[in-house]
Order: structure tokens, then C-alpha cells, then sequence
């Protein structure tokens, strides 16, 4: 993508295997809530049985009365502990990725339950509560067996199988008639999923170690990756695909710029630069440049980033379409010591010039093509989407007018309002770095 995608730049998001999928984080939640109702019903049961509550506690705890598994309810408290630690230890810190041993939780359960309510029950050890923690120790934990193989680790394994889509594309997706879906690495695998999916692969993110060192070893890596990937041809029966796709592009973001420049979004920032973003989160940013040429502009944010931004690691052109139209890789660097990842994005970009009106725009989008199928090798990397995009220079009678229109697919779990609230102090440092940049491209400017 070029280096005017917020995707090469912060804020990005971080990857890394070390953490929990948002589904097993949401099991090991049950199995907390399971052994908490299990000791909150059985205090209830215990205080109700008598208005002596501490020989009530005491009875119910004594291990070695000879009645203890006919008058006590504490066992099932004791195995709902046992299955709390078990769960935890192996799906939380051992990360297994298999339902055996949750299967072997809820045998056990149940069939202790069997046998407790064989030798418990009897009229004269009536309550509700004594019923309410039977069954639901007994319904829990067969929620738990159902939980694990049947949600937790079907999304992870979905989410590990490269060409497999696990949820629909949002709005600004859905709006092509090709799937110009990326995919991304996940935490287990490291495989992609489609970049618009909304799935419990989010969550597959956490801080990574990064250094100095590392920054120039990272690139070194990435640019042999970049250097090999290419496709010399367009595929006759994709052709009408690149068309459709850009065309669409055009459309949105055409007419989400009329929303913008009409005042219909909300202003974040008011002057140098405007900053606005519409209620689905697409930002507009617009910029007053005063320079001897717009091309110095348009070149420096589309095609010479990597000469300027250091958030950009390589870039390439995959393959070109037509003379206005390519497909675009790139590679970001990562951010804040590393705790932010590198992202790589395939986008579909194309240049209309508009000489009447001294206008020139790049329209961009992450499109997904079968003919272009690559995942980085460095498996920290993460692949990023971007949804119809644009970057515009235009004349103006004080020097010349750039407007970037962004909406990107921030994936990783990252909050949005985290996310949101950084985004103006990254628009201002990015125009700040782009007018650098141009001033010593044009020694004429006005400094």
C-alpha cells in the first residue's frame, strides 16, 4: 500500500502468540463463574439448613464423618474446584488444543453427581438449593464440554486454515462485487483470515520484543521477501475483477469525500490539518501545501515513502494492470518498541489525473486475488486491509490542497477509542513529515 495508508503507519496493531483467543479467555470466565455458583449456592444451602450457621459449616466440612457423603453438599464444591484448576492449568497456561481433557472434566462430574444423588437424596434433606447445585454443577460442566471443541477450538482452527472465511466483510466490503478480502496472521498458525472477517481472532495479539537491532535486521528480511514476490501477466478472466473493484473504489470514496467536504462529519481537529471522521469511522484529513509543484506532493505520499516515512519497510509493485493500475505490496515497521507489529497489505491502486481542474488522485483498496497468494515468512507479520481509499492533490490559488481520505480495518483486539484517540496527533505528526520532506524536495518554498 502506499506510504499514505494509515496501515503503514501507527497506529498499528500488535501480534503475537503469547496471548489468548477472546473464545478461550471466554471459557476459562465460565469455568471461573462455574466454581463461584457452586461455592454461592452451596453457602446458601448451608446457612438455610439451620439457624446455627457455624455448626452447620462445621458439619458440612468435617471430611471424616462417617455420613459426610450423605449429609454434606462440600464434595461437590471440592469437585468444582478440582475442575476449575484442571481447566485452567491446561486450556489457560498449557494452551492444549484438544477437548480430551475437558471431556474427561464432565465424565467425571457426572458421574460423581450420579452417585452423590443415589446416596444424598431424601425427603427429609429437602431445598431448593440443594437441587440448584446439583444441576447446575452438572449443566455447566456439560456447557463446558460443548464450549471447548465445538466453539473455542473450531474458530481457532478455522482461523488457522489460509483460504477458509469465518464471518462477513464489514459494510464497505461488502460493497464489491469481487472479495478483495486480506487475510492475516493469527497467533497459532500464523495463517491469514479474510481482513474484514469479525471473528475470536482478533484477540490472537500481544506485546513483541524489538530493538534497534532487530529494526535492521527486519528490513533486511522483509526487502528479499519483497524483491521475490511478483506476477509478470494479468489473468484474462481477472481483468473485469480489477475493473470492478477499482471502479467501486472510485464510487466510495467519491462520494464519502462530497460527505465530508459538506460538513456532514464530525470535526476532530479544526485547521492544519482538518481532521473530520463520519460515524462509521472513515477520517478525512485535508492539508494546505505551499509548493512549486503538486507532483512533488502526490510522488512523496504515493510511490517514494519508504525515502521520507521510516513507519514504511519496503514497498513493490506486484503487478501492473494498465498503465494507471497496479496491485501494490507493502510492509510496515513496527511501533512503540515493538509492541506494535509490522502489517503487510495488498491493495489494488490506480492514478486519475484530471488536468482540467489540476487535480490528481491515487484511489487504493485491499483487494484478494487467487493468482497473488503470499504470506510473509517472518510470522510476527500481519496482514492488514484497508477499505476504499484515497490521497488527492489539488490547485489551489495559495499553493496546493491535500486531502486523504482513510478507512482502515484495524485489526488485533486493539480498543477503538484507544485507537481513535490517537488518530489525530498521528495525522498531524504525518502531515508535519510529508511537508519536511516536500520543503526539501523544493528549495523555492516559503519556510
Amino acid at each position: 500500500m502506499s506510504g499514505v495508508s494509515v496501515s503503514l503507519h501507527e497506529p498499528l496493531l500488535p501480534s503475537n502468540e503469547r496471548s489468548l483467543s477472546k473464545d478461550r479467555r471466554r471459557f476459562v470466565v465460565i469455568s471461573v463463574f462455574d466454581c463461584t455458583l457452586t461455592v454461592l449456592l452451596w453457602l446458601i444451602w448451608t446457612v438455610s439448613k439451620t439457624d446455627d450457621w457455624r455448626t452447620a459449616f462445621y458439619q458440612e466440612i468435617n471430611l471424616f464423618n462417617p455420613d459426610f457423603l450423605k449429609k454434606s453438599l462440600f464434595d461437590i464444591v471440592m469437585v468444582a474446584i478440582l475442575r476449575l484448576f484442571l481447566l485452567i492449568i491446561v486450556y489457560g497456561f498449557m494452551r492444549v488444543n484438544s477437548w480430551v481433557p475437558v471431556a474427561l472434566s464432565t465424565t467425571i462430574t457426572s458421574i460423581y453427581l450420579i452417585i452423590k444423588v443415589l446416596f444424598f437424596f431424601s425427603k427429609e434433606q429437602g431445598g431448593l438449593p440443594q437441587y440448584l447445585l446439583i444441576l447446575s454443577s452438572f449443566s455447566i460442566s456439560w456447557f463446558e464440554l460443548w464450549l471447548m471443541p465445538f466453539r473455542v477450538l473450531a474458530r481457532e482452527r478455522a482461523h488457522d486454515r489460509p483460504n477458509e472465511i469465518t464471518a462477513e466483510a464489514p459494510p464497505y466490503y461488502q460493497q464489491d462485487a469481487v472479495n478483495f478480502a486480506a487475510r492475516h496472521v493469527g497467533s497459532r498458525g500464523h495463517s491469514r483470515n479474510p481482513a474484514g472477517a469479525i471473528n475470536s481472532a482478533d484477540e490472537f495479539h500481544s506485546a513483541i520484543d524489538f530493538s534497534s537491532d532487530d529494526d535492521r535486521y527486519l528490513r533486511g528480511r522483509l526487502t528479499t521477501s519483497v524483491q521475490r514476490l511478483s506476477v509478470t501477466s494479468v489473468a484474462p478472466d481477472r481483468t473485469a475483477a480489477y475493473e470492478a473493484c477499482i471502479i467501486r473504489c472510485i464510487t466510495n470514496v467519491d462520494r464519502l469525500l462530497g460527505e465530508a467536504r459538506s460538513g456532514q462529519w464530525k470535526t476532530l481537529r479544526k485547521s492544519d490539518p482538518l481532521v473530520c471522521q463520519s460515524s462509521h469511522g472513515v477520517f478525512y484529513v485535508s492539508a494546505l501545501f505551499s509548493v512549486s509543484t503538486r507532483m512533488n506532493i502526490f510522488d512523496s505520499s504515493w510511490k517514494n515513502t519508504t525515502s521520507w516515512n521510516d513507519q514504511v519497510l519496503e514497498t513493490k509493485t506486484i503487478l501492473n494492470i494498465d498503465p494507471n493500475t497496479e496491485i501494490f505490496y507493502s510492509v510496515s515497521a513496527p511501533a512503540m518498541r515493538g509492541y506494535i507489529a509490522s502489517r503487510d497489505f495488498i491493495d489494488i491502486r490506480r492514478v486519475v489525473v484530471d488536468e482540467d481542474n489540476k487535480i490528481i488522485s491515487g484511489y487504493f483498496t485491499s483487494f484478494e486475488d487467487p493468482q497473488i497468494q503470499f504470506n510473509h515468512p517472518d510470522r510476527s507479520v500481519v496482514r492488514g486491509a484497508n477499505g476504499p481509499s484515497m490521497i488527492r492533490v489539488s490547485s489551489q490559488d495559495d499553493g496546493f490542497n491535500f486531502e486523504w481520505m482513510m478507512q482502515c480495518d484495524l485489526r488485533g483486539g486493539l480498543p477503538k477509542r484507544i485507537v481513535q484517540s490517537n488518530m489525530v496527533s498521528f495525522f498531524v505528526r504525518y502531515i508535519e513529515k510529508l511537508r519536511k520532506h516536500v520543503i526539501s524536495l523544493d528549495p523555492t518554498i516559503a519556510t
